[in-house]
């Protein structure tokens, strides 16, 4: 459905309507008759979400989304960040036009953080791709060709961004986004934006630290929590005025990665697909031998660089015990279509679940045996799928 009402940057009203997205979307407004205090399923509720939904998907390095609803004369605003959500009390607007007016001027001349947006991170919207736009980083009269952004960490050191190579789909969470950068002297990473959770934000950089210079696992290049207003970016500082909130504290998280590769799919040969799995397969003797266990691998987190595999994404990862097995957990992890059969069996019957290296093992043969089946040639062409 529709929005009723949106805000656009002024740049591209010469755009035709289909050129716009909710990529572009600076906050909104959606308006009805309903009243939304006393049933809370009716449309105009579910459509809010549904576009904060649509407007994080599309713009996950926003810190927050900022929505407006008005119902039988009463606004209300509707804040979104990967804690969760939040509502305002209402304001009913014929007994407070004042206050009205001051949230249509704070909505249309505010800086645009403001409305969620990181100042230290850009992306072109849909118009300042065009190589004519002006908006550039300080200290810069042009954008680095083929660049769609740029993103600075704590000491000011800008990286330019090349490409989106991953988003999630999730609302809430960590709200991961990986980018293919390139640093000012032409080196180029990837860069892993998260929003962690507080208890345990230094698990993963631990864990990457445990494998550092196993041949064939990503390396960490260096890691900082994004400040904003010079302090640690977190979800839990417009909290600080709802103490009767529980939620999840989230520190905003930028993590510099090397190798950045190409995809699993981009395969060049049947040679180079059987030689990726190999080195998996001592990478994983040498994690292991480390103590460390990937615990969710699939497709996405596995990529080629210069013909070799490399493991990424230690978000799931774990240490082993001394004997050889992870820590028990209440449910498992990793990726439906290639977690080991034990660990299904274990998530189904509702058992405590313990990762063993057996477990990657079973799931990089899945991930072969998928490839081998799905997969006609390299580049990721699809083999035929037998007609009904």
């Amino acid at each position: 459905r529709k929005p009723d009402l949106v805000l656009l940057d002024y740049s591209l009203r010469k755009l035709a309507s289909a050129e716009k997205s909710w990529k572009d979307v600076l906050t909104g407004i959606e308006i009805t008759q309903s009243d939304l205090s006393v049933d809370r399923t009716i449309p105009l509720f579910l459509g809010i979400v549904t576009k904060g939904y649509l407007m994080m998907r599309e713009q996950p390095w926003r810190r927050f989304i900022i929505l407006f609803s008005i119902s039988k004369f009463k606004i209300r605003a509707h804040y979104f960040d990967r804690s969760g959500m939040i509502i305002s009390k209402p304001l009913p607007i014929v007994a407070s036009p004042k206050r009205f007016v001051d949230i249509l001027n704070t909505i249309t001349l505010a800086n645009r953080s403001f409305l969620g947006f990181d100042p230290t991170i850009h992306i072109c919207n849909s118009c300042s791709t065009n190589p004519n736009h002006t908006h550039f980083p300080n200290g810069f009269d042009a954008m680095l060709p083929g660049a769609i952004g740029w993103v600075y960490d704590n000491d000011e050191n800008l990286y330019w961004i090349m490409e989106i190579l991953w988003k999630s789909r999730g609302f809430f969470k960590r709200g991961t986004v990986c980018y293919r950068v390139r640093d000012e002297r032409g080196r180029e990473y990837a860069l892993k934006d998260c929003w962690v959770n507080e208890g345990v934000k230094d698990v993963e950089i631990d864990l990457l630290r445990a494998v550092e210079g196993i041949p064939n696992v990503v390396q960490l290049v260096k890691h900082w929590d994004v400040l904003y207003d010079g302090r640690p970016d977190s979800t839990s500082h417009i909290r600080a005025h709802c103490p009767t909130f529980s939620f999840e504290r989230r520190i905003h998280r930028r993590i510099l990665l090397t190798p950045c590769g190409l995809p699993l799919t981009h395969f060049s040969d049947l040679p180079e697909l059987v030689g990726v799995f190999r080195d998996l397969v001592v990478a994983h003797k040498a994690m292991v031998g480390r103590r460390v266990l990937h615990g969710d691998l699939s497709p996405n987190n596995i990529i080629i660089y210069k013909g070799k595999g490399f493991f990424i994404d230690f978000d799931h990862a774990k240490f082993l015990r001394e004997d050889g097995k992870a820590d028990a957990s209440s449910r498992g992890t990793g990726t439906i279509p290639y977690i080991s059969f034990r660990i299904l069996r274990l998530m189904g019957d509702g058992h405590l679940v313990q990762h063993t290296p057996c477990d990657d093992l079973e799931s990089l043969f899945y991930i072969l045996l998928e490839f081998t089946v799905m997969y006609l040639g390299p580049k990721g062409i699809l083999a035929p799928q037998p007609s009904d």
